[in-house]
Formats: C-alpha cells, sequence, structure tokens
C-alpha cells in the first residue's frame, strides 16, 4: 500500500460537507457491438439514470438491514436483535455460533464466533450481561449502525415508491409532482428530453455478512440529515428520551407542488420523492400520500412509528431526486488481450506521472472505462444498471465474473 500527496489545511473535513463522488470503472469483456456501446452511452448522458439507492444500501446479509429497521422503528427490540443473530442458510463459517444463540447459550455463542463478527459479538456480549436487555443490547452498538437500520427502511419505501411513480405516470411531470422551489420561488425553462428509463423493483438481500464499512460512508454521505436536532438546552447523552421533548428537526429543503400552471416547466430531471418522515411534503398527485402509507404498512410500519419515542430514531424525512445525471462524463473503447492487464492507472501511478494505458490493436477483448462524478448519496452501480440494463447485486456480478474466468476466486 501506497499513501501520499498530503497537504496541511486550515479546516478539518467533517459530515455533511462531502459535494460528491468521483468514479472511475474499467468494464471488461464487454460485449454487443462498438454501435450498441455508443448508443448506450449517449442515451445515459441525454437522460440520466433512476436514482435507486444501490444494492448495498441494504447490506450484504441474507437478512436485509431495511427487515431490521422495521423492527426497530416498531420498538420490537428483540426482534431487531434476532435478525441480526439467528441462523442463516448456508452460513457454515458462524453456524454453531448461531445454534448456541437460539440455545441462549450466549457466551458459548459470543466465543464461537470469529472477530470480524463485531455486531454479533457485541450483541452477544450485551446479552451475557443482562439476557432480556434487547434495548441496551442494540445501544452498544455504534450510533451510526443503529442509524443505518432505519434510514434503510426509509431507502426501501422510496425505491418502491420512484417504480410506482414511473409505472403509473411516466417520464414527464404531472401535476401534484413535487419540485425543489427556486430561491425566489420561481420556475426555470427547460429543454424538453424525451426519456426512455428502465423500471425496476430492487430485490435486497444477498449472501455475506453484514458490512459496517456501509454505516460509516452513510454518515459520511448523508451527514445525519434525517435525524432530529437536539433542543439547545436539552442534553443529547440520553439513548432514550422519549416523545415528551420539545419537536425540533433539522430544516427541510423547501418543495413546490406542481400545477397546472407550472408543470410544462418543469422535466424529470426536477422531480423529487419523500424520504418517508413526520415532517416531509408528500407529492400532491390524489391518492399517492396513501400509496407511501400502504407501502409502509406492508412492512409492519405505520405513519406514527415515524416520530419515535427514541429521539435518533424519530425520522424527519427528506428530498431525493427521481432521475440523476452523471456530471463531467468521459469515457472510452478499449481492446486488450491479457484478462490480467492494468487497464485504469491507480492514483499512485498518477502521482508518478506514468503515461494511460493505451488500446492494444486487434485486441481480442474489449473494455469500456468511465469516470464520472455523483452527488452525495448516488449509486456508481446504478448509472452501470442503467448503461448495461443488467442486475447489480453482489451474487449476480460473482456469478458473472466466474463464468467469464472460472478460476477466479473472490
Amino acid at each position: 500500500m501506497q499513501v501520499g500527496n498530503f497537504s496541511l489545511e486550515a479546516d478539518e473535513l467533517k459530515l455533511g460537507q462531502l459535494r460528491g463522488n468521483r468514479f472511475v470503472i474499467t468494464l471488461r469483456n464487454v460485449t454487443g457491438d462498438d454501435a450498441s456501446v455508443i448508443r448506450s452511452v449517449s442515451e445515459l448522458q441525454a437522460k440520466g439514470f433512476v436514482n435507486y439507492f444501490g444494492m448495498q444500501r441494504f447490506g450484504t446479509a441474507t437478512v436485509p438491514t431495511c427487515a431490521i429497521g422495521c423492527h426497530i422503528l416498531r420498538s420490537d427490540w428483540a426482534g431487531a436483535v434476532d435478525l441480526i443473530l439467528r441462523p442463516r442458510e448456508g452460513d457454515s463459517m458462524t453456524g454453531a455460533a448461531r445454534k448456541a444463540y437460539v440455545n441462549r447459550n450466549y457466551k458459548d455463542a459470543r466465543d464461537l464466533l470469529p472477530v470480524r463478527c463485531h455486531i454479533e459479538r457485541t450483541l452477544l456480549q450485551s446479552l451475557c450481561v443482562n439476557d432480556r436487555d434487547f434495548h441496551g443490547a442494540l445501544f452498544k452498538l455504534q450510533r451510526n449502525m443503529r442509524l443505518m437500520y432505519v434510514h434503510s427502511f426509509q431507502s426501501l419505501i422510496w425505491n418502491k415508491m420512484a417504480t410506482l411513480r414511473l409505472q403509473r405516470y411516466g417520464t414527464k411531470p404531472v401535476v401534484g409532482d413535487l419540485v425543489y422551489s427556486g430561491s425566489d420561488g420561481s420556475c426555470k425553462k427547460i429543454n424538453k428530453i424525451n426519456y426512455g428509463i428502465e423500471i425496476i423493483i430492487l430485490k435486497t438481500g444477498a449472501s455475506e455478512e453484514a458490512d459496517e464499512a456501509a454505516a460509516e460512508l452513510l454518515a459520511a454521505e448523508e451527514g445525519a440529515t434525517n435525524d432530529e436536532v437536539e433542543p439547545a438546552t436539552a442534553s443529547s447523552s440520553s439513548a432514550s428520551t422519549t416523545a415528551a421533548r420539545t419537536d425540533t428537526h433539522r430544516p427541510l429543503a423547501q418543495v413546490l407542488v406542481l400545477d397546472e400552471s407550472n408543470v410544462d416547466k418543469y422535466s424529470l430531471s426536477d422531480v423529487v420523492l419523500p424520504l418517508p418522515g413526520f415532517a416531509v411534503q408528500y407529492p400532491g398527485i390524489a391518492g399517492f400520500q396513501a400509496e407511501y402509507e400502504a407501502a409502509m404498512a406492508l412492512e409492519g410500519v405505520e405513519p406514527s412509528h415515524l416520530r419515535h419515542s427514541v429521539r435518533e430514531f424519530s425520522l424527519v424525512g427528506g428530498y431525493r431526486k427521481l432521475v440523476g445525471t452523471p456530471k463531467d462524463f468521459e469515457w472510452s473503447l478499449l481492446r486488450y488481450n491479457d484478462r490480467q492487464q492494468q487497464l485504469v492507472l491507480t492514483d499512485w501511478d498518477v502521482l508518478q506521472g506514468k503515461p494511460p494505458v493505451e488500446s492494444t490493436p486487434d485486441g481480442r477483448l474489449r473494455a469500456l472505462r468511465v469516470s464520472f462524478t455523483l452527488p452525495p448519496s448516488s449509486y456508481a452501480t446504478m448509472v452501470l444498471r442503467e448503461l448495461f440494463k443488467t442486475e447489480t447485486s453482489s451474487a449476480f456480478q460473482a456469478n458473472l465474473s466466474k463464468s467469464i474466468n472460472p478460476a477466479t476466486t473472490l
């Protein structure tokens, strides 16, 4: 590992200051003719992509993080802990430990788990002290991790509503849609675009253990924008502050409900959908708020659960663009022969002044190299899904890699 390019700055970086992420991605073994690739790239640049939350938002375990979040919102602490610790099909690595958990042998379960299972070990250690305090066990986890579960629930509902909005009302703004309001409340003129965007219903869950790094990434991306603000006179040290508190929360962005007088002045790229929360404005489309509530009810969550008795689990809500647009998009097709050949420079290579990797004339294999910038909490995997119209789950991609190169080990 090499590190470098450090500089001393006057101010430190803080959560919420992230302005975006720059991606450089090389897609190997590209099939189809050059014309098809060029057409897909051109459509992506012109129309953008459905701004779904990516699969990694829901964790990499067979039990998705959003399911745990639903139990937390219902204050079902035992159910939330059980979803994290229960036995999982095909999990030979931690199977014995999880069986010990089922038999309430919490100490044996903890000791049988590998050190890398930090979340599970933390919960079990707490249950060793008090085997009935599931609420207390959850609060032994890092705050970012606890919030990841409930924010994952919001993401699930948003994805479902994005699919419903596009399926039912198409790719043009309609009366009742929401857009961000300008500082002067005015509308902006846009160039009309004929969107042809594929709509999906994202599945959750995969086959690996939950990754704590996702919680850190979540906090860095969002700067805890869903959390309530503590009143200036209140202490934030208590984990179980109840609903008797003052309902002070972070100010939300101003939104405008489109009507007949302005709907034609906006594009689909202007439309936003709310993340469920007790302080958001829902679209003015007839029955659309009821659709949100119905989607939440399917997960066992009622609107009243969003204003939670535990302050940090109260969900104010927020807004998210329905369509994302990659910025500073660059791409090139490369030919190569060696499957192991490095096709893109690392940051260290760039710092050392190495020349760019060139295409091999008449190479038998092709690769697409793309680079682009996305705003916080937009997913490069969703850009790639739109580009190639393919599934983005880790299991699917792993199987795809093995089919291309059976010798690959992951």
